[in-house]
């Protein structure tokens, strides 16, 4: 096996040779690297290597660039450069290529060296990386799109190996990843279509649809093809063949009896409270949709940093995505008292924002404005429209507030759609969803520079790389979440969400003050993020304040009805901690009912069933661990949870012993 390894598939990585002097090489030098693996072997002329990475540089000056940086490659790849006086290769035989490897498989037609390619393409080639050169960027452009449609085609056939074999779940899988390379193309639509159809999911294969007309006609000013309308058809036919309603209706949630299982208090805020429903976009061709959402996300970032309210996360709001739903239906499921609607319209250069915010149990429209502006580069209606629902609702601000409130998100639209897709990505959660993922928001930290949402995505697909095991190296994953955190954490717009990534990356390295401080830092600059309150819950329990972890994790699902399953796993542990048995069976069995197969909800409800005396029970639950993870064992299991003070933490191991795991 050669001993240097060079992936260009995505992120530039250098492996092997003087690996810890690696990193100290120019980014021109590994430039020049990457170029010479590409060729196979190929000897290159200087002067062409030359012209390619120092194209305003003289002659000389050039070709002397050119040997200073072979003289750097030379010390740390050995006998693999090769260099004459004229010519230079790298030889193909003392280099591991991941594009070669790559090439191979996705020649086949099998769907194991078609997955096995799949996993090789981390992005484009040399995503991100460039070294300012024309002619060099000519090159990577053309080598891109080569390798690009390598994949897509690939892909293509990967997903009807998939189709065949009625695994429409890995079909989906693939279909989601080909659809960010090829967005427009409609065989990705109808596979989709057929996948999620044939699990039973209509409402998401007709969806689909929705996505594909939408941006067929924003993008090409096109409809569906004949073959994607009568799929179409089809599939609503058999939605209403299976009794389901012609109009999707809105989302009937009662979540009363979810939240009195778990001990959340589910009566209406004391504060005022208000949920921001999606904004309407009701221009003829949905042209402003991505201002819509730009509007919505600066409104919902402005009011979750504001004390005196209670607003419901954005994605619990979302659940009402293209529904049209009242706002007292809205407000009893919610169970908050204020509710604002929102449309957009108009056309390239101007625009009319509709805005009235309603009172949920009375009925009444407590205030309505309509925002007529022209589309300039100083868009300020959410500043006006959060000004008012402030005054409206008669909240003081308090402290720094009135500093942190009036900031921008993005307003670009490439940005916003790879934000969402993005989002889109996260929500499958594997370790190849997350690696495309963090690909996308890198691109909307390049394009919007200055908001952060970018950089504190990419620290999160960084942190959960490292602590999933997904990355080949978890420090470096670490130390590369601390880089984009600390980045979005001290930005003029920092929203908190950053800061407590850095909180986790800091428990994980056993500096438990530090992470209580940083924990306690992102509280106070987002105070009502359902997200960031679950987050600080996790490191107040890991540090020995179960009964605060308990307080802010209720916070997080009072603030998300629709919340993650995960924020039920820490309040499991908080209340089992805490010495709430009953409280935290009920807990773990509300995390088994929405994940059934999950490790950590029946470890903690083995714990809690031998605390109660239900040993029997409790070793039930024990041998269905067993049955999930063969390979399970405690001091594994110990490995994974940094306590600061491990006394309840010995005591639930005790406990889990007792009902039969092994050490």
């Amino acid at each position: 096996m050669s001993d240097l390894k060079i992936s260009v598939l995505g992120r530039l990585e250098i492996a092997g040779g003087d690996a810890g002097a690696i990193t100290s090489l120019t980014r021109k030098t590994k430039a020049v690297a990457a170029y010479l693996a590409l060729q196979r072997g190929q000897p290159q002329a200087r002067d062409r290597i030359a012209a390619l990475f120092w194209e305003d540089s003289p002659g000389e000056q050039a070709r002397t660039n050119l040997r200073q940086c072979l003289s750097a490659l030379r010390k740390h790849f050995d006998r693999a450069l090769v260099a004459t006086a004229d010519e230079v290769y790298l030889d193909p035989a003392a280099v591991d290529l991941d594009a070669e490897r790559f090439e191979s498989l996705i020649a086949h037609d099998h769907r194991e060296p078609l997955e096995e390619a799949a996993a090789i393409y981390r992005g484009d080639l040399l995503d991100g990386f460039s070294v300012k050169e024309d002619a060099f960027e000519a090159w990577i452009r053309v080598e891109r799109e080569h390798y690009r449609t390598l994949m897509v085609d690939g892909l293509l056939r990967l997903v009807n190996r998939c189709e065949e074999a009625k695994d429409f779940g890995a079909a989906i899988r693939f279909a989601t990843r080909l659809q960010l390379l090829d967005p427009l193309n409609e065989r990705i639509h109808r596979s989709l279509m057929r996948a999620y159809a044939a699990q039973g999911r209509h409402d998401a294969a007709l969806k689909q649809f929705k996505t594909c007309r939408d941006m067929l006609e924003r993008e090409l000013g096109v409809q569906p093809q004949a073959q994607t309308r009568a799929l179409h058809d089809t599939l609503r036919a058999e939605r209403r063949s299976l009794g389901a309603v012609e109009n999707d209706a809105a989302p009937v949630l009662n979540v009363t009896s979810e939240f009195d299982a778990l001990g959340v208090d589910f009566s209406l805020p004391s504060k005022p409270s208000i949920i921001l429903m999606p904004i309407k976009d009701l221009s003829s061709n949905g042209a402003h949709g991505h201002l819509a959402t730009g509007l919505r996300i600066d409104m919902q970032s402005a009011l979750v940093k504001i004390s005196g309210l209670f607003v419901i996360a954005a994605g619990s709001a979302a659940i009402y995505n293209d529904q049209d739903v009242g706002p007292e239906k809205v407000a009893h499921e919610m169970g908050v008292r204020h509710v604002l609607e929102c449309t957009i319209q108009g056309s390239d250069e101007q625009i009319r924002v509709n805005a009235q915010l309603c009172d949920g149990v009375s009925g009444q429209i407590v205030w309505s404005e309509r925002y007529d502006r022209k589309l300039d580069g100083n868009f300020l209606i959410q500043d006006e429209i959060v000004e008012k629902i402030v005054a409206s609702l008669d909240v003081e601000l308090v402290g720094g507030e009135q500093a942190r409130v009036w900031r921008k998100t993005l307003r670009d639209p490439k940005a916003l759609e790879f934000y969402y897709k993005g989002l889109e990505l996260l929500a499958v959660f594997d370790k190849q969803n997350v690696a495309l993922a963090r690909t996308l928001f890198e691109r909307v930290a390049k394009i919007a520079p200055n908001v952060t949402l970018g950089p504190t995505c990419v620290a999160f697909c960084h942190y959960w790389d490292a602590t999933k095991g997904w990355s080949t190296n978890t420090d470096t994953a670490l130390d590369e979440a601390v880089r984009w955190s600390e980045k979005a954490a001290t930005m003029e717009d920092a929203d908190g969400q950053a800061h407590a990534i850095l909180a986790h990356v800091k428990l994980l390295r056993g500096q438990h003050d530090e992470a209580l401080e940083i924990a306690e830092e992102a509280i106070r600059i987002r105070p009502l993020c359902a997200n960031t309150n679950a987050l600080s819950g996790n490191i107040l329990l890991y540090c020995g304040r179960p009964t605060d972890a308990i307080d802010r994790v209720k916070l997080a699902i009072r603030l998300a009805p629709v919340y993650a399953s995960w924020w039920v796993e820490i309040l499991a542990f908080s209340y089992m901690d805490a010495g709430q048995t009953a409280l935290a069976i009920a807990a773990a069995s509300e995390l088994l009912r929405k994940a059934p197969d999950s490790i950590a909800g029946l470890i903690v409800l083995t714990s809690a069933l031998v605390a109660d005396k239900r040993l029997q029970t409790a070793q039930r639950h024990a041998a269905r661990i067993l049955a999930l993870e063969p390979g399970f064992s405690l001091s594994k299991y110990a490995l994974q949870h940094p306590y600061q003070d491990g006394a309840a933490f010995k005591r639930r191991l005790a406990m889990l012993r007792k009902a039969g795991l092994p050490s």
